[in-house]
């Protein structure tokens, strides 16, 4: 969870796209934020342009194909950052399907993940999203 000590960092490591998957109320309990709408003012002030994909945890975000195409869209434009709370879930899921339209396979994408992310702990659901994307973009 970005959190108002994280943003300088943010900025400074080059990020210029924020993608959020935690819901609105996550940000606010979780991440000290007044709601979506002052996240996303205190990344504009750092020139940071942000996306809210707002994901239920645990479950796969919603057009799992679209959310990779505007990852691979913005990651040509300069740093990308997705973040959720936990980041072992919904992230792995959103960066893995984002390896998986680049072309990798989803165990190939699931294993590349998880050497950043050792702690990787998707669900169910959201494995059988990553493989139905695979289908979908190989059928």
């Amino acid at each position: 969870m970005i959190t108002r000590r994280d943003l300088e960092r943010i900025a400074g490591a080059g990020i210029r796209h924020v993608i959020t998957l935690a819901e609105d109320w996550e940000l606010r309990e979780y991440g000290g934020w007044g709601g979506a709408d002052e996240l996303r003012a205190a990344l504009a002030l750092l020139g940071i342009k942000w996306l809210h994909w707002p994901t239920p945890d645990g479950r796969p975000p919603a057009d799992l194909q679209a959310l990779a195409r505007i990852t691979a869209s913005l990651a040509r434009l300069g740093g990308v950052l997705v973040h959720c709370v936990g980041g072992v879930g919904r992230t792995p899921t959103a960066l893995a399907a984002y390896l998986i339209y680049r072309g990798m396979d989803a165990h190939e994408a699931l294993r590349k993940v998880s050497e950043a992310v050792p702690a990787i702990s998707i669900s169910e659901e959201q494995y059988y999203a990553l493989l139905e994307l695979e289908a979908q973009l190989r059928g």
